[in-house]
């Protein structure tokens, strides 16, 4: 598939991330962008199914950084998903989340607790440029990751 197929495939998912974005509901739009490591590591898996370690690969590739890993995004996914918390259990004991413009602090600021601070939108910017890098890379590399992903 191109990356435009990929894009289109995908558009009832993307085409929801402006609407939430539009309407300030930033924590809906957290739960929202969480979600999109699992579906798209699952792609990458034989059977389909998701998994703690396909969506931890897949975010190590496209959206993590030494500040938030890919097992703290699936520790994020974990807590606000199935528990409705903001704990951590990896490397910071909380996760804040903020709207943009709500304070000065600054996206993956480090608290004197040992917290991070995330800017909902950045996050979403993130998963956005990660994305892009996917469905070029499905594109790329039709050969060797396509005969995996399950469309």
């Amino acid at each position: 598939m191109t990356a435009n197929e990929l894009r289109n495939y995908f558009k009832v998912y993307l085409e929801q991330i402006p609407v939430l974005v539009k309407v300030n509901a930033d924590w809906a739009l957290l739960h929202y962008i969480i979600i999109f490591p699992d579906i798209y590591g699952a792609l990458e898996n034989a059977n389909g199914q998701s998994s703690s370690s396909n969506y931890i690969n897949w975010a190590n590739r496209y959206v993590a950084d030494s500040t938030l890993t890919g097992d703290e995004w699936y520790d994020i996914r974990c807590h606000v998903l199935h528990q409705g918390i903001t704990a951590g259990r990896k490397r910071y004991p909380n996760y804040y989340f903020k709207s943009p413009g709500v304070t000065a602090i600054s996206h993956k600021s480090i608290q004197s607790n040992g917290s991070i601070i995330l800017d909902v939108h950045a996050m979403k910017d993130e998963l956005l440029v990660g994305l892009e890098k996917w469905f070029r890379d499905v594109e790329q590399n039709q050969e060797n990751r396509s005969k995996n992903v399950v469309y």
